[in-house]
């Protein structure tokens, strides 16, 4: 599975491969990483370097990772749904009614929003888990909620609609 990780103003792509190699930005590179206990410390072995970081999810794409004295900020997107989000804002016209579908087939987790609700770009509106894996949908652009078509619990497919924008 690939991810495209942004790490302040860097992204990477990271693939992780059916033998469980890690694949950075094309480049197959030897790391082992441990958990260490419940409270989120990691052991890693880099290129036979070692290191410690204390690594804490704030939310399905966000985490603070503290290494060698420095608090980086870290956004992990399965690479194929941030390519999705990309094309669809790229697309968002600025008015007119805008369908949200589901990028993959997954379960409804939750839903951010309400009918009738003022919206941002950028804005969560469900947050979808497919694969173990919870992604936040977002806004291609502002306006406001006309009609949501799924409910929590609902398992969708994918390109089914879930939310309308207008």
């Amino acid at each position: 599975m690939k991810y495209e990780v942004v790490v302040g103003d860097n992204t990477y792509i990271i693939e992780v491969d059916e033998d469980h190699r890690i694949i950075f930005d094309d480049e197959v590179v030897d790391i082992d990483f441990t958990r260490i206990g419940d409270h989120g410390l990691h052991s890693m072995i880099v290129e036979d370097q070692s290191f410690e970081a204390l690594v804490e999810q704030v939310d399905s794409a966000h985490w603070q990772v503290f290494m060698e004295g420095k608090l980086y900020e870290v956004e992990v997107y399965e690479e194929s749904i941030r390519r999705l989000q990309k094309r669809t804002a790229l697309g968002a016209d600025d008015s007119g009614e805008l369908v949200v579908r589901a990028p993959m087939p997954g379960l409804v987790l939750s839903i951010a929003v309400s009918e009738g609700q003022e919206i941002e770009s950028g804005d969560t509106v469900v947050i979808l888990e497919s694969m173990k894996m919870e992604n936040e949908l977002k806004a291609p652009r502002g306006g406001v909620i006309d009609r949501i078509e799924i409910e929590p619990g609902q398992s969708v497919e994918q390109n089914q609609v879930l939310i309308v924008i207008v």
